[in-house]
This record gives structure tokens, sequence and C-alpha cells, in this order.
């Protein structure tokens, strides 16, 4: 993995963070009231994720190819 992609991932994997922590915190009081917000946060953030990996995998192929 480059220092680019890695970059690109912290972009993305640190934002999540914040934004699932603020909400586990907003709704610590009320048990399991934060599962559904915080799997969405997740679930955002594997699709980015793996979006970007998809794109680096055609870049890459696109550049050994042309």
């Amino acid at each position: 993995m480059t220092s680019e992609e890695k970059s690109r991932c912290h972009k993305i994997i640190r934002p999540a963070a914040v934004a699932a922590g603020a909400v586990g915190g907003g709704l610590a009081q009320l048990p399991g009231s934060d599962t559904v917000p915080i799997t969405a946060i997740q679930v955002g953030m594997i699709i980015s994720l793996g979006a970007l990996s998809v794109l680096g995998r055609l870049a890459s192929c696109y550049r050994q190819c042309c």
C-alpha cells in the first residue's frame, strides 16, 4: 500500500471513528440505542474503503496495460 493510499484510507476512517464515538457517547444512557447509527456509519466506511480499493486496483491495472 502506497503512502497516498494510506492517506486516503485515513481520510475515510478518522471521520467515521469520530462520528461513531460521538454517537456512542451521546446515546450511552440508552442501552442498544446506538446500534443502528453506528452500524450505518461502519457500513458507509466499509463501502468507501472498498470503493477506494477497487479504484486503486483498476488504476494499477491501467498503468500496467497502457
